[in-house]
């Protein structure tokens, strides 16, 4: 997620209570008509409530939002990692109470299943447009009249759109000491299951994960979907642009991080 000039994002790490004082509180406090109020309030958190392009302005809305027990989380859209820091994992293997993770270009880490903190589930959705471009010949009667029959067609080039949508889904794991390795179910080798080898990659995906969710003591699905993605931010943000402000939100409400 590419950042186009300063954000600065405020989220609400605590939506209990009544939902009635929640939205009356927003409202007053964001200027919202009550109906889009009561929509940010919705749980569970985090939730996004806002985006800035100043510092001061988010700060002074967190300061707000504490008052009124909304226990805010303000981020920058600096502190949000992007998907080039993330290490891709091309095959695994599992060692004594641990893993052992390679990338495509050789690079291994040993990870200890004590060190696992957090597994977040990620879809991400890719649109892409293609046009084709053909030229077919048409009958033309003004042609032919005007060239005596010697020529009786004319070219026409014609322009075809088609769009098709894609969908990845990808797990990032979180370990004390180590960078943020993400796996992708299109990307991933499976021979590290051994004898628990599956014939499709579906399949052999939904047994690395179940093995390394297992392993992992929080695990958080919301942003497997656009459902849970566009509920943690809020209606105030696109997940097809913002999705790793998502990520950043849920991995400080879960981690502190």
């Amino acid at each position: 997620m590419p950042m186009h000039g300063p954000l600065f994002i405020v989220a609400a790490g605590l939506l209990d209570g009544d939902v009635d004082e929640r939205t009356t509180a927003l409202a007053r406090l964001l200027g919202l008509a009550p109906v889009e109020a009561r929509m940010r309030v919705q749980p569970p958190a985090p939730r996004v409530l806002a985006s800035f392009s100043e510092r001061a302005a988010a700060e002074r809305l967190a300061a707000r939002l504490t008052s009124s027990g909304f226990a805010p989380l303000l981020l920058s859209g600096d502190e949000c990692e992007q998907p080039d820091a993330r290490v891709p994992i091309h095959s695994f293997q599992r060692i004594p109470d641990g893993w052992q993770f390679e990338t495509r270009d050789g690079w291994q880490r040993l990870v200890d299943d004590a060190s696992l903190r957090l597994v977040l589930k990620v879809s991400s959705t890719t649109t892409l447009t293609r046009t084709d471009t053909s030229t077919v010949r048409r009958f033309s009667l003004g042609k032919a009249v005007l060239t005596g029959g010697l020529s009786l067609t004319t070219k026409k080039t014609i322009e075809t759109a088609s769009t098709s949508v894609s969908t990845r889904a990808s797990m990032l794991l979180v370990a004390d000491g180590q960078p943020t390795f993400v796996f992708h179910e299109s990307d991933l080798q499976f021979q590290g299951l051994g004898s628990a080898l599956q014939p499709t990659r579906q399949a052999n995906w939904q047994r690395f994960a179940a093995d390394l969710c297992a392993r992992t003591p929080r695990v958080d699905d919301r942003l497997a979907n656009r459902g849970g993605q566009v509920h943690l931010l809020g209606g105030v943000l696109a997940p097809e642009r913002y999705l790793d402000v998502g990520i950043a939100v849920l991995r400080r409400a879960l981690l502190g991080a």
